[in-house]
This record gives C-alpha cells, structure tokens and sequence, in this order.
C-alpha cells in the first residue's frame, strides 16, 4: 500500500462522518495528543517488551492517520512529499554523516523480509520469503549446507554457531552467500508444532523449503561443510543438488582458521 491509498482510505473515513476534516490548530492539537502517546509507549518499553511493542504499534498507526488528514487537507501528496524527503537526505545530507559500508551477509535482506518472517506461519511462508531474498541478490548465489538438527558439533545450538561463522567466512573471502539463518529458529518452532516425529518432521523441511528453494535455480553452488556425512538431511540435500546439476564445493574440516 503507498501513501495515496492510504490518503485515499482516510479521506473516505473522515467524508463519511458529519464532522469532517479538523481545522488546522485543531488538527496539530491531535497530533500533538497521539505523539504523547508514542512517547508514553517508548518510555516503557524496556519494562513490559512485548505488551508495549503492541502498543507502540497502534500508537504510531494513529500518529498516521493524524499526518494524513492533515495533509488530506491541504491537498499534499505525502508519496511525493517522502519522496522528495529521501532524495534531500540523499543529496544535502550525502556527506553529513559517515556511511558503514555492510560486509555481512544479511545485506541482501530488507526490512520487510524480517516484518514477512515475524508472520510466517508455515514453510510455504518461509520459501517465498527466501526466494524474495534471492532474487534481489547478484548471482551467483552460493548456500552453506551442513549439520543442524543430526550430527555435526552434537546440538543444534554448537552446530548454529558453526554454519553462521561458515557462512560469514565465505562471505569474508568475496562470495555471495544467502544467509538462511535467519529461518532457523521459526524453522526449529514449526517442526515441533507438526507434532510429526524428527525424521518425519525434517523430510516435510526438506520437501517444503529446501527442495524448492534448490528448485529456483537461484543457487549455483553449494558449499558443503567438512562434516555433512554426519547429517541425515545434509546427505539427502547433497543428492538433491546433484540431480539438479548445481555446483558443490565441500569445504575442508580447518576452513575457518584460513
């Protein structure tokens, strides 16, 4: 949805009561009233984290609607209006602040990857959100597959921290590799949600997420790690990459000390 639609829904809203649009001092009073209100959210916070999220979350809701009708009622298009804001930063603004110049693997992901992540429900949900993350990636795109819920370091916990630091470290020495980490602990909750036993659980993972997602033709080369003959899954994605006659590269057992 763009700011004009969202001007469009106002606008329907406030033209369908008697009252109308507020007059302009009546109008900042409003705001005014509703970024107290954000205030009093943020203030708290730290204290009650997931209760005052929630209710952040409405605040600023009504902190828009209250931008909106302002600008409903003086004709202002707010798209034009942001875009104009973000091509002033992009141009008075360039120099004024020093840029950080992202390394890390998670570059590739945008804001709106982690808000669809927070909403996924299935593994359907989590494939689309990979495949929109790949897409917007240069190719070629290279994937790390090893030991998580079998083999590898003895737990899922040692063996997280060992597939990161891999992928990281590829990404050090200039490859382009999809980060799936993030899927991991959605991934972990929605295993035991199936009520499936493990084997039966990781297969419908495979068949749901990691087949499509090999599937896309997204991923040239995969990268296996040293220690991938010690995970059922990784074997059967190992076969997988094969039939689909993706590129491998195992990685030898000291590859994060060169």
């Amino acid at each position: 949805m763009t700011f004009i639609d969202s001007q469009d829904l106002v606008h329907e809203w406030i033209t369908e009561r008697k009252l109308g649009y507020f007059k302009p001092l009546e109008q900042l009073a409003r705001l005014t009233e509703e970024v107290g209100e954000v205030a009093r959210a943020l203030n708290h916070i730290k204290k009650k984290q997931n209760e005052e999220a929630s209710k952040l979350k409405s605040e600023l809701g009504d902190v828009l609607f209250s931008i909106i009708g302002i600008a409903n009622s003086h004709n202002i298009n707010l798209d034009d209006a942001f875009q104009e804001t973000i091509s002033k930063y992009n141009e008075r603004d360039a120099e004024r602040w020093e840029k950080t110049m992202r390394v890390d693997s998670l570059r590739y992901w945008k804001f709106h990857n982690f808000l669809d992540l927070k909403k996924a429900r299935t593994y359907f949900d989590l494939k689309e959100i990979a495949l929109d993350v790949l897409k917007n990636m240069p190719q070629p795109v290279g994937q790390v597959c090893g030991p998580i819920s079998t083999g590898g370091c003895g737990s899922i916990g040692e063996n997280l921290k060992y597939f990161n630091q891999t992928i990281e470290k590829l990404n050090e020495h200039g490859y382009i590799v999809f980060n799936q980490m993030p899927f991991e602990t959605p991934m972990q909750e929605m295993k035991v949600s199936t009520g499936l036993p493990k084997e039966q659980a990781n297969r419908k993972l495979l068949e749901e997420f990691y087949y499509p997602v090999f599937d896309s033709g997204l991923i040239k080369r995969v990268y296996f790690m040293h220690n991938w003959k010690t995970s059922h899954g990784s074997r059967v994605e190992r076969e997988r990459t094969i039939e689909r006659k993706i590129s491998i590269e195992t990685l030898p057992e000291n590859f994060l000390e060169i």
